[in-house]
């Protein structure tokens, strides 16, 4: 069964951010045979003086399949995880929702948190009204917010970027063909800014950072035309634009 696991505020400035924090929660889970990871996606949240966040006020959601007798497991492991992994000082927040109970409004609560200044307690309560679970595991416990917007988010498939997908960090760099690509990564499709899914014969350039895009639920790499480069080869979008258009 598919699970949405979602955390915020994990971190430090000078430390491991809550991406990393993810990676590293996925390999724990892993190991303790309670899930296997999906994907992990970053999710990119307003940013106001009213709001107090470490460098991009971004939070993290995994998708994991899982057994759902394990649940109350997953929860404790994740918890007891944040409790000793978060750094000193911050807020952090966790959320544990199967794919199916993520309804329309924890998706709604999402996009209003990219763009409004919302209360802690009103993701509690959006939480307990579709009874999923929700907590603020140390601190002040602002990091419910997030954990439940990145839930949110990621259902609805519209906002957010991947930070994880297996074998997406070990693509060396080079030219795959799109058909060799989406045989190496479980990513949906290939497409140019302007959303045109390129052939399967065209040849994509791969550098060190590559992150597919969620766009209508699907995983998307997100590829231009080099000004002065080969006619039939296309490079990733650099990393510079995938955050001003997607966080």
């Amino acid at each position: 069964m598919r699970f949405t696991i979602g955390i915020d505020d994990t971190d430090q400035l000078g430390g491991p951010g809550t991406s990393h924090r993810a990676s590293e929660l996925a390999e724990r889970l892993r190991y303790q045979h309670l899930a296997e990871t999906e994907s992990i996606t970053r999710h990119q949240l307003l940013t106001a003086p009213e709001i107090s966040y470490t460098k991009t006020n971004s939070s993290v959601c995994l998708v994991v399949a899982a057994d759902p007798d394990n649940l109350e497991d997953l929860i404790t492991t994740c918890r007891a995880f944040l409790v000793v992994e978060s750094a000193p000082g911050s807020n952090p927040g966790l959320c544990v929702a199967a794919w199916v109970d993520v309804h329309e409004n924890v998706q709604a609560f999402g996009e209003q948190a990219t763009r409004e200044v919302i209360a802690p307690e009103t993701a509690v309560e959006v939480a307990r009204r579709h009874k999923i679970y929700l907590e603020g595991i140390t601190g002040t416990g602002s990091g419910v917010i997030g954990a439940l917007a990145a839930v949110g988010l990621r259902v609805q498939g519209q906002r957010g970027r991947f930070s994880w997908l297996p074998g997406l960090r070990e693509l060396s760099p080079g030219v795959y063909t799109v058909r060799e690509l989406l045989q190496q990564i479980p990513i949906d499709d290939i497409q140019s800014l302007e959303g045109i899914s390129l052939p399967e014969e065209a040849g994509i350039e791969i550098g060190l950072w590559n992150r597919p895009v969620l766009k209508k639920g699907k995983s998307v790499l997100l590829v231009e035309k080099a000004k002065d480069g080969p006619p039939n080869v296309w490079h990733v979008v650099p990393k510079e634009i995938i955050k001003q258009r997607y966080g």
